[in-house]
């Protein structure tokens, strides 16, 4: 960023958000290049402490990038696709297939991407907030967020009371999701 502003502070625009997804596709491009050919990079000679240290790095990095897509997901199929009446990129009705033909996910995944980005949307802006921070892990979120749901989906009461038992057992799970493991959580 051209600003010199640290990052989280000040307004970002959105051609800082897309000069910076560019950014990214540059860096995972000379890294998967990298790790992916022997002759320019000898991933052998790294030692065995920094290799895992660099994979656990990828990982979060990828992780922080799912969070992203998957929060902005939720909100682009928010504003546009069926609900709507607009074309979500100009061209898919279906977001399922939006992610499938424009992402290359499978029907499953597509889903997953959805229901999540909705249900973080929608209902668990703290979870969401964590994992964009990189605090929690995807699938910490896949365990808070359908655990969640799949508890409240039992409960006969109204909207506005099941509200409320999401955004405590969000409150008392958040913790356990920051410290511990996905495992952790289905406990």
């Amino acid at each position: 960023m051209s600003s010199s502003l640290p990052p989280g502070s000040g307004t970002v625009t959105v051609s800082e958000v897309c000069a910076a997804v560019e950014r990214i596709e540059e860096a995972v491009a000379l890294v998967a290049g990298a790790v992916g050919d022997g002759d320019r990079f000898d991933l052998g000679a790294v030692h065995p402490d920094l290799a895992a240290e660099l994979v656990t790095r990828l990982l979060r990095v990828a992780d922080r990038a799912t969070a992203a897509a998957t929060v902005a997901a939720g909100h682009v199929t928010s504003v546009s696709g069926p609900a709507t009446g607009t074309l979500i990129a100009g061209r898919h009705a279906s977001p399922r297939r939006w992610l499938e033909i424009d992402a290359g996910l499978a029907p499953s995944s597509a889903k997953a991407v959805l229901a999540r980005g909705r249900d973080l949307h929608e209902h668990s802006e703290p979870v969401a907030q964590a994992w964009l921070a990189g605090e929690i892990s995807a699938d910490s979120v896949r365990e808070l967020t359908s655990g969640v749901s799949g508890v409240l989906r039992q409960v006969t009461a109204p909207r506005e009371q099941k509200a409320a038992l999401r955004a405590e057992a969000v409150e008392v799970m958040l913790p356990v999701a920051r410290l511990g493991t996905p495992a952790d959580l289905k406990r």
